[in-house]
């Protein structure tokens, strides 16, 4: 089916940082135009509408990802969906399926991978930005950046040649020294993160403690991108510790590789 769209303003959920990913078809310009204030928004591709613009009609098409039946309802794909942003747009909070937004400063050493970094999504303003769900296992996408940061420009330039980053989000680990790295750098960051949301959820407690979470309804948003810092951390400490042996870290490189290529 097709639907004209509305355009609400310039700065709507839908803008996000990096270009619209591909599979949209939607040009730069009409980013903003995705109406999440006509359904609510998943962020699973396999149940979420797209929007596609048809140049030859001049219209922009509504995609359902099935065959839909009459009142069922449209979900519409938002990959930037997450706790604060259903709050903030929504009035609502998600009960399963956390999702927080990392916004994570690198260190000065790892500037030379900055380029690459934001060519595939990693950073917004020399700073990791990512959306991490709350998962039993690491975020890809979250790892793949973390891999490219503690690398120089000349060896991503070398690597992205020889199709190391064909599979993206999805890389794999390039030698022991590397991950260890990659994996300790993860650790620092998160711990970093982790002491702020403590902090800040300290000072929510002593300024609206004796409400209820309905009269604030952020206080179960910092709750849940906590969950999703925590997770993150204590899998990024498994990984350091089967990296920093050379049998385990075999074992799950062979691992990730035949994922990778099945």
């Amino acid at each position: 089916m097709s639907a004209r769209v509305q355009v609400v303003h310039g700065y709507g959920q839908g803008e996000g940082p990096g270009a619209p990913p591909e599979e949209l078809e939607l040009p730069s310009q009409v980013w903003f135009l995705w109406p999440l204030f006509l359904a609510r928004p998943t962020a699973d591709p396999e149940h979420g509408a797209l929007l596609r613009h048809n140049k030859a009609e001049q219209v922009y098409e509504v995609l359902a990802p099935r065959d839909m039946n009459a009142s069922e309802e449209l979900l519409f794909l938002d990959l930037r969906l997450t706790d604060a942003s259903a709050l903030c747009f929504r009035g609502v909070w998600l009960t399963a399926k956390h999702r927080a937004q990392l916004k994570l400063p690198l260190p000065s050493w790892a500037k030379g991978a900055l380029p690459m970094m934001q060519k595939y999504g990693c950073t917004l303003n020399a700073a990791l930005n990512l959306i991490v769900p709350l998962a039993r296992d690491v975020d890809p996408a979250f790892l793949s950046c973390m891999r490219l940061a503690v690398l120089d420009a000349e060896r991503l330039a070398k690597l992205e040649r020889r199709g190391w980053l064909e599979h993206w989000p999805r890389t794999t680990p390039l030698d022991q020294a590397q991950e260890q790295q990659a994996a300790q750098l993860a650790v620092d960051l998160l711990q970093k993160a982790l002491e702020r949301l403590t902090q800040s959820s300290s000072e929510l407690r002593q300024r609206f403690g004796s409400d209820s979470v309905v009269q604030r309804p952020c206080v179960r948003v910092r709750e849940a991108e906590t969950m999703v810092v925590v997770s993150l951390l204590k899998s990024m400490q498994e990984l350091a510790l089967l990296s920093s042996n050379e049998y385990l870290f075999e074992a799950l490189r062979d691992e990730q590789r035949r994922h990778l290529n099945a």
